[in-house]
């Protein structure tokens, strides 16, 4: 009963959280371009940037609608999978007494977090739908270790062949520790090395309970069917990955995951689950803490809102890019 009633309480909060980064009506941000076409460094004026949408009255409409829905179920999955990779290991939380506007009047931290760090981030071959995938990126966030994430979506032709080459099988998860030339399949057994190298050497309790774990994990895809599980038509790849900070569960979050995914896009996946140490970084940054937010080093685009960067990520990388530039 109490452990029931702790994941209950877990939810609750974590949807609050999600809920307060994920506002549908706030304005989102850019970097205002140079005179040479790159993006201001960080620090530079920020201002409002209209949706990136087309036409106007209905069709404006409809696709807030949808944007609605789609966070709706997204939401709906990190409920039905729970607190899990939601939150670094460790975490704590305590009233600062700040009344600033708009500040926080809480302090989110970990001083059981390990102070090991791998020096050159991990490589992930993964596609966004699948659950045994979902469970590796729990134990990232959990660790808060970044990660440069190459998508293997099914019927995808950009990293799938690599992992072949590499493994001899196309069979996802599959990790890649440039920092100690370990390489593996199965979920499991990354999860181990990753708690075993960077962590405690315990692995949670929510990450190993076998079929259960699954079956949660599974959940979430069951509630955004067909997302983040197949590639489609794209265009150009980028030449740099790009950038995405958030943490696994956050449901706007997902929702770019699965843009990415479908498109093939590879990007460095920069963990701040709830306590992680990087938030203070993002808030230096930009001025606040928000989640998702993606940088583009190839065009020098920095936004925040995930229907915003995945009209962006359609726009640049999809299917349409080729006939737009």
């Amino acid at each position: 009963g109490g452990i029931m009633r702790a994941y209950a309480a877990s939810c609750v909060v974590l949807l609050a959280f999600s809920a307060l980064e994920a506002t549908a009506f706030a304005p989102s941000y850019h970097r205002l371009p140079s005179l040479r076409g790159d993006g201001v460094r960080s620090g530079a004026l920020a201002r409002p940037s209209p949706r990136m949408q087309s036409g106007g009255g209905g069709d404006g409409d409809n696709k807030q609608m949808r944007n609605l829905l789609d966070l709706a179920s997204s939401s709906l999955a990190t409920l039905a999978r729970g607190p899990p990779g939601s939150f670094v290991s460790g975490y704590s939380v305590e009233l600062t007494g700040e009344e600033q506007a708009r500040s926080r009047l809480v302090r989110e931290y970990s001083e059981s977090l390990p102070s090991i760090r791998p020096k050159q981030p991990l490589e992930l071959y993964e596609f966004e739908a699948c659950p045994f995938c979902r469970k590796v990126r729990e134990a990232l966030t959990m660790l808060d270790i970044d990660a440069i994430i190459y998508p293997c979506p099914s019927e995808g032709d950009r990293f799938r062949p690599k992992v072949l080459e590499m493994g001899g099988k196309t069979q996802f998860p599959y990790l890649v520790d440039p920092n100690t030339t370990y390489e593996a399949y199965e979920s499991d057994a990354i999860i181990k090395y990753l708690f075993q190298t960077y962590g405690d050497g315990i692995v949670p309790l929510e990450l190993s309970l076998g079929p259960i774990t699954t079956l949660t994990c599974g959940a979430v895809s069951a509630l955004r069917p067909g997302k983040g599980r197949k590639a489609r038509s794209v265009g150009a790849a980028p030449e740099q990955p790009l950038e995405l900070w958030g943490y696994e569960s956050a449901p706007p979050v997902r929702l770019v995951r699965e843009t990415l995914c479908e498109l093939e896009v590879p990007y460095k996946s920069v963990t701040v689950g709830r306590g992680s140490i990087k938030s203070g970084q993002l808030k230096e940054k930009e001025g606040k803490f928000q989640v998702p937010y993606l940088a583009d080093p190839n065009t020098g685009v920095t936004m925040f809102e995930s229907a915003d960067i995945c009209a962006y990520l359609e726009k640049t990388y999809g299917s349409s890019s080729s006939s737009s530039s």
